[in-house]
């Protein structure tokens, strides 16, 4: 069903994060450094960057917990590049401190604000040249302005450690996204809406020109779709019906995953679960907006967590580990049916590890999506391991190891 295109010709290419690229501010960006791996893999006939989620991470530094599955991460914004299109004075730059090792804590509070500035900036220059872009965005992702919103609520409601106090535990009147008192911050709050909306705006400029660099240069980019949203997130908070939740918005049931070879307690993921139900009486709309957007910034994408489209380990709340968790069924194939019928043939590929049985594969077989291969579980003196390289399947990508497992060198 899902059959790929360009994936279907054998490549190859790498996996690495943004922020793992060298930077004068701190972090990996979408800037000069990211130009020159883009030449280093063109001059080395590699076609696919891969990465993990480049949206922003929970208050646990998680990507697959992000408060939000549509945005990007204001910490790759370039400030070389901002400071080219005048919305940052090279001044303000200038002194920032390299380290060998990356403080994201640091980052976070040296590098925002200036991102920040770049945003009022670009509201406040009428005769900018992105101003029509930025107008056009934003009515184009009716969703930034939600996200926004959110953001704001969450700057305005912090713990005695600065972290975000999560949405459930906000005034009453502000744990729903429809009340008058969301309305009303919605009023009150319009500039600080303003400038968060533009500084979603800043990271896709950018990212839309890294992916134009990277496809001159006949790269692909490869990008990484959780399966799962933190609970503290804006999709839960807009839409809770879409997930499985209990009075005061507590979730029933929670993720994770049985125990195995990594963790005889399994593991307690403890996002919320999706009610699958809801989801298919809206033809799973949810999901194809999610996966229009992830195909908005990426050529191909991994979908994380694959098997729990067949069954998903879902662990009651409270439990003190995952064994207390049971298999239930997922949406399966109709899921990728809506999604094909809406976005057509798109590059997904299965994450396709754990817990792998009949179901998982038939499903694999009914989407036609190629898995994964990985070099570091073949070598058990097995002959008949999966992974070992004489036993791949065509339709698959193969890796040294995932983020997982030791790095190649380490193993």
């Amino acid at each position: 069903m899902m059959r790929t295109t360009d994936m279907d010709r054998r490549s190859a290419g790498l996996l690495l994060h943004p922020t793992s690229l060298w930077s004068p501010h701190g972090v990996g960006d979408l800037g000069d450094e990211a130009t020159r791996l883009l030449d280093w893999m063109a001059r080395a006939g590699l076609q696919l960057w891969q990465m993990l989620p480049i949206g922003p991470v929970g208050t646990d530094g998680s990507p697959y917990s992000s408060w939000s599955s549509n945005l990007g991460n204001p910490l790759l914004i370039d400030l070389r590049q901002l400071v080219s299109v005048g919305l940052v004075d090279s001044s303000d730059i200038a002194a920032r401190q390299v380290t060998a090792s990356v403080n994201f804590e640091r980052v976070r509070r040296d590098k925002l604000p200036i991102v920040h500035a770049a945003a009022r900036r670009l509201l406040d220059a009428y005769d900018h040249k992105w101003q029509p872009e930025l107008a056009q965005y934003r009515v184009a992702n009716p969703w930034v302005v939600q996200a926004a919103l959110f953001s704001v609520i969450r700057s305005q409601h912090l713990e005695s450690d600065r972290t975000p106090t999560p949405w459930w535990r906000w005034p009453v009147g502000l744990r729903q996204a429809r009340t008058r008192s969301v309305e009303n911050i919605f009023r009150q709050c319009e500039r600080e809406i303003d400038v968060q909306v533009a500084v979603a705006f800043l990271f896709d400029q950018q990212w839309h020109d890294l992916r134009r660099r990277a496809q001159q240069r006949g790269v692909a980019l490869f990008g990484d779709m959780p399966i799962y949203v933190g609970r503290d997130s804006v999709d839960v908070w807009a839409a809770p019906e879409r997930f499985q939740l209990g009075p005061k918005s507590i979730p029933t049931q929670v993720a994770g995953v049985p125990p195995d070879a990594f963790s005889e307690l399994g593991q307690l993921w403890g996002n919320p679960l999706y009610d699958w139900h809801a989801h298919a009486a809206e033809r799973y709309a949810w999901w194809r907006a999610r996966l229009k957007r992830s195909f908005e910034l990426f050529d191909v994408v991994r979908v994380d967590h694959f098997r729990a489209f067949a069954a998903y380990w879902s662990v009651p709340m409270g439990a003190e580990d995952a064994r207390e968790g049971a298999w239930v069924a997922g949406p399966g194939a109709e899921l990728f049916e809506a999604i094909e019928q809406d976005l057509g043939h798109v590059d997904i590929v299965a994450e396709d590890l754990g817990t792998i049985d009949d179901d998982v594969c038939r499903l694999l077989d009914e989407t036609g999506l190629p898995g994964m291969e990985v070099l570091q579980f073949a070598f058990d003196g097995d002959r008949s391991n999966n992974y070992l390289p004489h036993n791949h399947r065509h339709n698959a990508v193969a890796y040294v190891g995932t983020h997982d497992n030791d790095t190649a060198l380490g193993w």
